[in-house]
């Protein structure tokens, strides 16, 4: 989260005058940062708490390790999170409930944070089909896969994308791939990853994770902040209260792989 906070302080340098404005600013003070996932596939919860640092510094962030972390399933039955140590808690088999909505709630000196986010049931994914394209002024030639799924009539649907080959995996902040259902409501279609080109031989592992609006959301902002396309660069909306960043999000996810054949 280091690279998504505000700056602390502010130099102004005007290289046509003869004069530099230095506008000095206290640090800002540290605020707290909550990433959480429930990887409702895997039936496990993961909270990694620290503080924000000086933009400056070249010091890791301080790992919160004196919170407690309880979450709330949508029977209103709270289960607390294990303190694995070094700013991270866990927690394990549990299962999930799709279609409601799960509490996250932090306990730290005092002030409570919480977060909400709806689990949506999963969507499947039908196949992976793949397409030799040549080489253009578009990228190099090779087979471009797709993703073809049912959307769920009569409901929005978000999703985002992981993709794995050759042992590496795209899942880096700024290779999120997302999209939703707006406008292929409860129909059959295909989304291809036009990115990426594959060779024969190569084989691909696909993941789709149903997120909830507010994560969907979160991560659009994120994408925009770290492609520099936000005038005025600032932290995602979060879902936490009291000030903190990060996210919460409850997800579930399908999975597929193909090998590129000719």
């Amino acid at each position: 989260m280091k690279r998504l906070i505000a700056l602390g302080s502010l130099v102004l340098v005007f290289a046509s005058c003869q004069k530099v404005i230095d506008v000095n600013l206290n640090e800002a003070a540290p605020q707290v940062v909550i990433e959480s996932n429930y990887y409702a596939s895997g039936d496990s919860v993961v909270a990694k708490l620290s503080y924000t640092s000086n933009y400056f510094s070249n010091e890791d962030s301080e790992k919160i390790a004196n919170a407690s972390v309880t979450i709330t399933d949508p029977q209103g039955v709270p289960t607390v999170l294990n303190n694995a140590g070094n700013g991270r808690y866990d927690l394990f088999n549990y299962t999930p409930q799709y279609n409601g909505d799960y509490n996250l709630e932090v306990q730290l000196d005092g002030v409570t944070y919480s977060a909400n986010s709806f689990l949506n049931d999963v969507t499947p994914l039908d196949s992976l089909p793949y397409q030799f394209i040549p080489q253009s002024i578009f990228g190099d030639s090779g087979y471009v896969l797709s993703m073809s799924l049912t959307d769920p009539i009569d409901e929005a649907n978000y999703w985002r994308a992981i993709r794995v080959s050759s042992d590496t995996v795209n899942d880096n902040e700024d290779e999120i791939f997302l999209f939703d259902d707006e406008f292929v409501n409860g129909n059959v279609f295909q989304i291809p990853f036009f990115a990426d080109r594959y060779a024969v031989g190569d084989t691909i592992f696909v993941e789709l994770r149903s997120l909830d609006r507010v994560t969907y959301d979160y991560y659009t902002e994120l994408i925009s902040v770290l492609g520099g396309n936000s005038a005025a660069p600032t932290n995602p909306t979060t879902n936490w209260n009291n000030n903190a960043l990060g996210y919460f999000a409850a997800w579930g996810r399908d999975t597929l792989s193909v090998v590129i054949e000719e």
